[in-house]
C-alpha cells in the first residue's frame, strides 16, 4: 500500500487491510518532492548551484537506495555557513526520522519491475472519477459523492460491485467473490 505519507490515509489503510497481509510505503513521488523543497529551502546558493544539487542528489540516492540512516547523517553534517534556514532543514530531518519506517529500497523494487508510486492508483482515481463528473458541467460534487463515486468505480471495474449488491461477501484480497464464509483459525 502506497501512501503520501499522510496519517489518515495510512489508518485507514491499516484499518481496512489485516496488517499481516500488506505493507505500507511512502510513495517516492512525495520523498523526493519533500526533499528538495525543503533543501531548496535550507541551503544557500541558487538553483544552479552545483554543490547543492550534488548535496540533494546524494541525500535523494541514500532515500533511493533504502538507507534512510546515511541520509540523516549526510542533513546533520552539513556546514552551518551552507545553511540559509535551519527550520526547512530541521523540517526535512524530521520528516525523514518521522517517515523512515515506510522507505523501501526503491532501487530494488524498481529493477524487480515492482511500483514505487502511487501514482498508478491516482491517476486510476483521477480517470474513474473525472469521466463521470464531466458528463454533467453543470453538476457540483462534494467531496463524499466523489468518494462514492470513486468506490462504486473501483467496486466495478474489479468485479466486485455486483456480488455487493447481491449481498454476497466478497475477499478484496483475492479479487473475487467467496463461494464460502472463511473459517476462524
Amino acid at each position: 500500500l502506497f501512501t503520501d505519507g499522510e496519517c489518515k490515509l495510512q489508518d485507514t489503510g491499516a484499518s481496512m487491510l489485516d496488517s499481516a497481509s500488506f505493507y505500507q510505503f511512502l510513495d517516492w513521488y512525495h520523498i523526493q518532492h519533500n526533499v528538495i523543497t525543503l533543501l531548496k529551502q535550507a541551503l544557500k546558493g541558487d538553483r544552479e548551484d552545483s554543490n547543492k544539487k550534488e548535496f540533494i542528489r546524494s541525500v535523494l540516492d541514500n532515500l533511493w537506495y533504502g538507507n534512510p540512516d546515511l541520509a540523516l547523517i549526510r542533513l546533520k553534517q552539513v556546514d552551518k555557513a551552507c545553511i540559509k534556514n535551519s527550520q526547512a532543514l530541521e523540517r526535512i530531518i524530521t520528516y525523514i526520522i518521522n517517515k523512515s519506517r515506510y522507505m523501501t529500497h526503491y532501487a530494488a523494487r524498481a529493477f524487480l519491475g515492482l511500483p514505487v508510486s502511487s501514482c498508478l492508483g491516482e491517476m486510476t482515481n483521477n480517470v474513474l472519477v473525472s469521466s463521470r463528473q464531466k458528463l454533467d458541467n453543470s453538476a457540483s460534487w462534494t467531496k463524499h459523492g466523489s468518494l462514492a463515486l470513486a468506490t462504486l468505480e473501483a467496486l466495478d471495474r474489479n468485479g466486485f460491485l455486483e456480488a455487493l449488491l447481491a449481498n454476497e461477501p466478497v475477499n478484496l484480497l483475492t479479487n473475487h467473490a467467496m463461494t464460502e464464509l472463511p473459517t476462524a483459525a
